[in-house]
């Protein structure tokens, strides 16, 4: 447990009125609660340890008032929470659309060189090989694409971050993706490509079998 020091109250209050709290004489003027800020031991009994602060609190100052953070965080994190899963429908769905453009592509791919595919098939190529041709060609087309898209989105998440750099209060101040978040982000582009490889090679196999 720690007192707040009114400089940091006034600091607090001072982001939300848009001026300074230690030079601001109206926000000197307003009265000020004498806060402490309390933090539980991780992992314990939540609902024992309140129940223990509470106490403790009414014998020293029955008139105090104790805020736990949760009560009215609470919407907020199953807000954050409604938006995690938005987020992953939207990349399943957008994982689909791509496998299905890619679909389309190779099929149009051996359609248009049908001949070849043909002549290579007279030479002794497997269908294997000649899928394998394919496969590499779309596979380094689509890592152009994401390459592109990768800078764009790299570009707004800067903007976003230097925007968020000047929000330095509360909940705001903590928000962030996490070491695990990062991970799985960067991991998107190279899991595109895979999906979009694995996705050609077994439309080409399909597809070179019924040529046959």
């Amino acid at each position: 447990a720690r007192a707040v020091e009114p400089d940091e109250l006034l600091a607090t209050l001072g982001q939300w009125f848009g001026s300074e709290g230690g030079d601001d004489p109206v926000l000197k003027s307003l009265p000020l609660p004498a806060l402490v800020d309390i933090d539980f031991v991780v992992g314990g009994d939540r609902a024992g340890q309140m129940a223990r602060l509470r106490a403790l609190v009414a014998a020293e100052a029955p008139g105090a008032r104790i805020i736990p953070h949760a009560e009215w965080l609470g919407p907020v994190a199953r807000l954050i929470r409604s938006l995690a899963w938005v987020a992953g429908g939207l990349v399943l769905l957008m994982s689909a659309a791509s496998a299905a453009v890619v679909i389309m592509t190779a099929r149009a791919a051996l359609g248009t060189h049908y001949a070849t595919i043909e002549m290579l098939h007279l030479i002794g190529a497997t269908d294997r090989q000649i899928a394998r041709l394919f496969q590499r060609r779309i596979a380094i087309d689509t890592a152009y694409g994401i390459a592109l898209g990768s800078a764009v989105a790299a570009a707004i998440l800067l903007l976003i971050g230097w925007q968020w750099s000047g929000v330095t209060a509360g909940l705001a101040a903590t928000a962030s993706l996490g070491p695990a978040g990062w991970a799985l982000l960067l991991a998107l582009p190279l899991l595109a490509i895979a999906l979009a490889a694995l996705t050609a090679r077994q439309t080409l196999l399909a597809a070179l079998k019924k040529i046959l």
